[in-house]
């Protein structure tokens, strides 16, 4: 009995060496299946596709066509695109006098007294009246930006409504009237009486420095 049982421990050892052979074989193989497969790589990032612009359509219709709107956003604009190499041209001189002098909204006629702000001074001078009549508006901000205008525009008709406006009915337009003339002139009246009659005399010769 002993005889047979040798003869099957061999076999059974014979086996395992067998399997354990077979398992490492097994092991080296998906080793060297792994490392020489292709190492995998992120593909780089698609940029993304530029933004397309779509210009803003043209207003419609002329500048004059346009200040003449009824449509308080269409005149704002109108506006804005009104000067040509910072003046205001000549053909749209009544429009803007005309809005200076008379459009309701308030928001239009500040719009109105910057344009002519931006302009240079020989094509703010035609509308400095029309600027005058805006030192009489209900509403401070117009009285304000008129002011401002006026008084930045080396003219003697600026100077004029100045002193004219040193007996305004509103005190922030006496005021400012009296602190730009006495930056314009280097004068110290304080009545307008006294500026009137230096004005009277010192009209025909005063320049601007």
């Amino acid at each position: 009995m002993q005889h047979a049982i040798v003869p099957l421990t061999i076999a059974s050892m014979l086996l395992t060496l067998l399997g354990s052979s077979w398992a490492l074989s097994t092991v080296v193989t998906t080793r060297q299946a792994t490392s020489s497969a292709p190492l995998t790589t992120n593909a780089p990032a698609t940029p993304p596709a530029p933004a397309i612009v779509v210009p803003a359509p043209k207003p419609a219709g002329t500048i004059t066509e346009r200040l003449r709107s009824t449509n308080n956003a269409v005149v704002q604009a109108a506006l804005d695109d009104a000067l040509v190499d910072d003046k205001v041209p000549t053909a749209l001189l009544p429009e803007f006098d005309r809005i200076l002098r008379q459009h309701p909204a308030v928001e239009v006629r500040v719009a109105a007294i910057e344009a002519v702000g931006m302009a240079d001074a020989n094509s703010r001078e035609p509308l400095l009246l029309a600027l005058g009549t805006c030192l009489q508006h209900p509403n401070e901000d117009v009285r304000s930006a008129a002011m401002d205008v006026i008084a930045d525009t080396p003219s003697k008709v600026a100077i004029d409504l100045l002193v004219a406006q040193r007996g305004s009915t509103f005190a922030d337009v006496r005021d400012g009237a009296q602190d730009n003339l006495e930056t314009i002139t280097e004068k110290e009246f304080t009545k307008q009486a006294q500026w009137r009659a230096w004005w009277t005399t010192a009209r025909p010769t005063f320049t601007f420095d």
